[in-house]
């Protein structure tokens, strides 16, 4: 049986939480502990493909898939029973007996599940897990886009460029909620109107330009801050995305300039993470925008302006039960 789109995505929603469980594994204690569950997830969720991918139903219990899928494989079973029991006892313990496993436990643990999806990927689906690509998690085109030339640079040795084209996916993903100067409607993300640079303010020779000088550099970083907090963006998060991918600026031939401090050497793990930074952000800018939309009937102009329309009048809350004044006695 040939694997279908619908599955491939489905491998790479498997693979986007089996890096975050990566990622929640090098979070010091207790915070780590959670990469059990995000690891017990992924597995279990692969094996609920795998049953579905022969026409098996649900297994109902997570040990149960060997079994029910070895038929299907040629007399073989899938690999790791027992490591994934293993992660099975330790994931049951954490969740209903509040039991944290030691570093060494965690260590383990990932690097089980990480043999286990990739040798189960292969036997069931004839595929090669790490293949298989986040990027179709991407919802829109243009990042989308920037993420698949990122890993084909990767794939080609060329890892500047892939993680120069990272930075432009980050960057085109967050375009629209970018504060403005003038005219259009803002972003309801944007959090204020674009700040123009400092040197282009008038100066009036007093101690006023010192201040608004530091209210424009205090402000800037504010309104990054919180537009990656409204969006659900962990900030220590953008910050490791920011310093490990390069910088970029116009130039007056309608180009870019890519600058990047001396020495700039990223490596697997950095694009690793900087990937997966991404595909996150862009899977929660998708449900922040969902929630944040407009209802079907407000109506707004080409300035986001949109027409009002009287609901009555009514007392004041504290007013609703008081006497109406014709029979207020003195």
């Amino acid at each position: 049986m040939s694997i279908t789109q619908g599955q491939v995505r489905q491998l790479a929603y498997i693979r986007y939480l089996h890096r975050l469980a990566v990622d929640q594994a090098k979070l010091p204690e207790p915070m780590a502990s959670t990469s059990l569950l995000l690891l017990h997830d992924a597995a279990e969720s692969f094996l609920i493909l795998a049953a579905k991918h022969f026409n098996e139903p649900d297994s109902g219990n997570f040990l149960g898939y060997w079994k029910l899928l070895k038929p299907h494989l040629g007399g073989r079973s899938l690999p790791m029973y027992q490591d994934m029991e293993v992660l099975s006892n330790q994931r049951r313990e954490l969740k209903h007996r509040s039991t944290h496993p030691g570093a060494q436990t965690i260590e383990d643990a990932v690097a089980n599940t990480a043999t286990f999806l990739a040798s189960g990927v292969q036997m069931v689906f004839d595929v090669d897990y790490s293949s298989i690509s986040m990027v179709d998690l991407i919802g829109q085109d243009l990042p989308r886009q920037l993420a698949h030339e990122a890993e084909a640079a990767m794939s080609n040795g060329d890892i500047v460029t892939a993680m120069k084209r990272l930075r432009e996916a980050f960057d085109q993903l967050f375009a629209a909620h970018q504060p403005v100067t003038v005219g259009l409607r803002r972003s309801d993300f944007a959090f204020g109107p674009q700040l123009r640079d400092i040197d282009n303010f008038f100066r009036s020779g007093t101690d006023l330009d010192e201040v608004v000088k530091r209210l424009v550099e205090a402000v800037r970083p504010i309104q990054e801050g919180m537009r990656l907090v409204s969006l659900g963006l962990d900030r220590s998060e953008f910050l490791r995305f920011d310093r490990l991918t390069p910088q970029y600026s116009s130039n007056f031939q309608g180009g870019i300039h890519w600058a990047a401090p001396l020495g700039y050497a990223p490596d697997q793990e950095a694009f690793d993470f900087c990937m997966q930074f991404v595909v996150t952000a862009a899977l929660r800018l998708a449900a922040a925008e969902t929630r944040a939309a407009d209802p079907a009937w407000m109506q707004r102009d080409y300035y986001g302006r949109f027409d009002e329309e009287s609901l009555g009048e009514e007392p004041a809350v504290e007013n609703r039960g008081a006497a109406p004044a014709d029979e207020i006695s003195f």
